[in-house]
């Protein structure tokens, strides 16, 4: 038993290190540098994560001007256009449906004036899409730049 747990938590900490290291900073270039087409319906991205012993939740939030905010607090300002760019990547995760929260969860949540679509995840990163994990770590690592 004990091997069994000790053989999860080694391939547990490589699958998190693999994952960092797949998300480069050529990601983060696609998604900019995505052809200009019409606006985005969407109007505000939120992302974070939260739970474990004390519950707490890190929300972060991108406004259509660019602003990036913590506890509604500006953090940083993102370009327009970069910020536009994000707002037509995150149309497309609208629809995709994910509520398998564990005791550390992570979430992305897009709103349009007509829809709101939170997706929510565990730690272990079961039975999420490769896209939306992409586009997660993207996002967080705006807070870093």
């Amino acid at each position: 038993m004990e091997k069994i747990l000790n053989f999860k938590l080694i391939y547990t900490m490589v699958s998190v290190l693999l994952c960092a290291c797949m998300v480069s900073k050529s990601t983060v270039n696609e998604i900019i540098t995505q052809k200009k087409d019409t606006p985005s319906s969407v109007v505000e991205i939120s992302f974070g994560y939260g739970g474990g012993f004390t519950g707490e939740v890190h929300t972060y939030r991108i406004l259509p001007n660019g602003q990036l905010l913590s506890e509604n607090q500006i953090i940083k300002t993102i370009d327009k256009d970069v910020c536009e760019q994000f707002f037509r990547q995150a149309e497309q995760f609208l629809d995709y449906k994910c509520n398998k929260p564990n005791n550390m969860y992570n979430f992305l949540e897009i709103s349009t004036l007509n829809k709101h679509n939170r997706i929510v995840w565990g730690a272990s990163e079961d039975g999420i899409s490769p896209q939306v994990l992409e586009f997660y770590k993207v996002l967080n690592s705006l807070k870093k730049q």
